[in-house]
């Protein structure tokens, strides 16, 4: 009988997350198609798939088409899965640009959602909402902030993939004057920034958020039941919210 194997394109897939999810689909044994701009990032994370079990392509590429859609479309199936963080509905201090884009794919993902599913097409297409993460990006962003970036605390790994504030944005660092940037050029295209930042030792390596996320009534039923016994002890102002 002839293997079947998963075929996955992961766009951004040179650093961060999306290294991250193409190196966990290289242990599922998949076919995982890596796109970014950066070579030396590119044929980075290629091997660490391959050294994972899976099989690695890398396209050097600037993505702007909706190539995969088409082809889910006619076929119709796969799944599209865009990624965002809580930017995409509360904007915050230092992040117009990001805060920006995350609003933009969110509505787009909610219209394309809308056209699939009157098209009662078999291709599916969501998008998932990520914590702060430490991911190369923070040493090679555009800032113009005096100090070095940093993901606004709590810090996860890109593994997990599963505050807004001036101050929880930046380190104590100053910001080296010569630090990459990867707006206009990437930035990993002679030198791989691998999977990880710079903040492996503040970091979480695992999250409640994707369970809390999927069983709704089970946190609501334990807060109800929690917060009355929590109030009485601290006398907080949530406490008497609940005694009303």
């Amino acid at each position: 009988m002839e293997t079947v194997h998963q075929v996955v394109v992961v766009t951004g897939a040179s650093g961060g997350i999306g290294r991250a999810t193409a190196i966990a689909f290289g242990r599922r044994g998949a076919w995982v198609a890596l796109l970014a701009r950066g070579r030396a990032g590119l044929d980075g994370a290629a091997a660490e798939v391959e050294a994972a079990g899976g099989t690695a392509l890398t396209v050097p590429v600037d993505t702007s088409s909706h190539a995969a859609l088409r082809r889910m479309r006619s076929r119709t199936r796969g799944t599209m899965v865009k990624v965002g963080s809580p930017l995409a509905y509360r904007g915050i201090p230092l992040q117009s640009a990001c805060g920006g884009a995350k609003h933009a794919i969110q509505g787009f993902n909610e219209s394309l959602r809308c056209e699939l599913l009157h098209e009662h097409s078999g291709a599916h297409n969501t998008m998932v909402q990520m914590p702060a993460v430490n991911t190369p990006q923070f040493s090679r962003v555009l800032s113009r902030l005096p100090k070095k970036a940093q993901p606004v605390p709590p810090i996860h790994q890109p593994e997990v993939a599963a505050r807004t504030g001036f101050a929880a944005q930046q380190t104590s660092e100053r910001r080296p004057a010569d630090q990459p940037a990867n707006v206009w050029e990437p930035a990993d295209s002679d030198k791989d920034f691998g999977t990880h930042g710079a903040f492996d030792h503040r970091s979480k390596a695992r999250s409640t958020q994707p369970w809390a996320s999927q069983h709704h009534g089970p946190v609501a039923v334990g807060a109800a039941a929690g917060a009355p016994g929590l109030a009485a002890v601290t006398g907080s102002p949530l406490g008497r919210w609940v005694r009303r």
